[in-house]
């Protein structure tokens, strides 16, 4: 949640309070809105169908954060292909056309500070890591875009730069939508601590489908991208959403005062649902 802005001259100046309760409730809103999105029992076949159409810019996210933008897209009528910051786009030759609404993603930002819990500043002066936070940052899809009139390469290349930029648009055309996606998805079950391992489906098997809660495994069969996609989906997202509402009940009983429980005893699921940290392969 941004609590700062800048003034015309560029310098950082603190935000007004009706700006900083704007944005706390904007933040609540996508906060709500990804773990609706995340329990819904389709998202699955929902994200799978965009593999088709959509580029791997879309799938370089989170599982959060795609639901996150699925959700706001689908409010507004939008079919997402390619996404992107301003920047971004103009970078590609593109621009934002004017008055188009912004796409809002969750970034984690850690800030630091001098004082300890209780407001006396640290004996050594040093900064301190405090938790991580998350802030809105905006993102746009192409069809918010309009090519750039007469926009132009850098001028001259040197030989050595145009084989670096051959060599980047090479790496980039061998990645597809489903590769992408597939990455950022064992990201998400690593920090879920979980190990997924896809087969083809003409191997004995009883279910589509197996999870394994007390090996943290995630078995899947299946010879066709869309549907695994689907099958993982349709895994990690109730997860993910579980594991942030355990986050924000800690938060709430830090806030009100009330005695935190054992690190042994957070974020842990029932003894037949435990889920020990393994390491996605």
């Amino acid at each position: 949640m941004p609590t700062r802005s800048k003034s015309a001259k560029g310098k950082s100046r603190k935000a007004s309070p009706a700006r900083v309760a704007a944005a706390q409730q904007r933040d609540a809103e996508l906060q709500q809105m990804a773990q609706d999105t995340l329990n819904d029992p389709t998202l699955g076949q929902q994200v799978a169908a965009l593999l088709p159409t959509a580029t791997p810019s879309l799938f370089r996210y989170s599982l959060r954060n795609i639901a996150l933008l699925m959700s706001q897209a689908a409010k507004r009528g939008m079919t997402l292909t390619a996404v992107a910051s301003y920047e971004e786009w103009q970078d590609l030759g593109r621009q934002v056309r004017s008055g188009e609404k912004a796409l809002y993603i969750n970034r984690p930002i850690t800030g630091s500070r001098r004082r300890n819990e209780d407001g006396e500043e640290n004996e050594d002066g040093e900064e301190k890591t405090r938790r991580v936070k998350f802030r809105a940052v905006r993102r746009f899809d192409i069809s918010q875009t309009d090519p750039i009139q007469d926009a132009q390469p850098p001028a001259d290349p040197d030989e050595e730069t145009q084989e670096t930029a051959a060599a980047e648009e090479t790496e980039v055309e061998e990645t597809t939508a489903f590769e992408t996606l597939m990455e950022s998805l064992l990201e998400d079950a690593e920090r879920l601590g979980l190990t997924v391992c896809l087969l083809p489906a003409d191997e004995p098997h009883e279910q589509a489908v197996q999870v394994d809660h007390d090996a943290g495994t995630v078995t899947i069969h299946s010879d066709d991208d869309q549907t695994a996609v689907a099958h993982l989906v349709n895994v990690l997202a109730p997860m993910l959403a579980e594991q942030t509402s355990t986050r924000e009940q800690e938060r709430e009983r830090k806030a009100s005062g009330d005695a935190p429980r054992p690190a042994g005893q957070r974020n842990r699921r029932p003894a037949e649902e435990a889920v020990p940290t393994l390491t996605v392969l």
